[in-house]
């Protein structure tokens, strides 16, 4: 059996809480039993108190899935924040819907390779008075620095933790994980 591992550490601290509260129910009960009889009621039970934890634990890796590519596309508002300010905001808007659709068409986003003069040739057909100085390309940089910039990775790998599993796999091969938990 695998799991993620944040899944194998929850359910070791949910273990770990569990144990704890445990522990707190058995000593209230015999604090009671102590209280009710004549002989111990000067006493208090002793407590088991576990401060520091140590848990080494093997683990060898199942799988790490293929990262997901995404290629994002250029809308249509950051589209009209590319073209130049001296159209109009609603034929902006115009050439802007034209301009994502031959993009999409061409299967071509925001990290595509000349995407800058792809653009610049796709308004040189319908726009062909404007030069590359009237386009806010300084955005669409920015938008292609923001995008790098993200973590698009979303994978989870998952981990064979199980100890009859663990044995068959040769200990070159396994991972231990050592963990130190201050429990309050």
């Amino acid at each position: 059996m695998a799991l993620p591992l944040k899944d194998i550490l929850s359910a070791l601290t949910n273990e770990i809480t569990t144990a704890s509260v445990r522990s707190d129910i058995t000593r209230a009960h015999w604090q009671d039993v102590y209280d009710d009889n004549d002989m111990l009621n000067e006493f208090t039970p002793s407590r088991v108190r576990i401060r520091d934890l140590k848990i080494t634990i093997p683990l060898a890796i199942n799988e790490i899935p293929s990262a997901k590519v995404i290629m994002p596309s250029l809308t249509k508002k950051q589209l009209i924040h590319l073209l130049p300010l001296k159209i109009s905001v609603e034929e902006r808007s115009k050439y802007a819907l034209n301009i994502r659709d031959i993009l999409l068409d061409k299967k071509l986003h925001l990290l595509s390779n000349n995407i800058e003069q792809t653009i610049l040739k796709i308004c040189s057909q319908i726009l062909p008075h404007l030069k590359k100085e009237d386009f806010n390309f300084s955005y669409l940089e920015k938008l292609q620095r923001q995008f790098s910039a993200q973590s698009n990775d979303e994978r989870e790998a998952t981990f064979i933790y199980s100890a009859k599993e663990l044995e068959q796999i040769s200990s070159e091969h396994l991972i231990k994980i050592e963990l130190s938990i201050e429990i309050d």
